[in-house]
């Protein structure tokens, strides 16, 4: 552990370099994937009998 931590240290440049990366690529992916939340209308399967919130 103690060895990764001097390496982060070492390399703070890179590290943030990939992380900023990372993050932009996990806001593109957010944007492009279509999710529909309803909230209103749940149910729930449970040993075969449907259950309506």
């Amino acid at each position: 552990m103690k060895k990764f931590g001097e390496f982060i240290c070492k390399n703070k440049i890179i590290v943030l370099i990939i992380s900023i990366i990372l993050f932009v690529l996990s806001l593109i992916g957010m944007s492009l994937t279509k999710i529909n939340y309803e909230t209103y209308n749940h149910s729930c399967i449970c040993k075969n009998k449907l259950f309506s919130w």
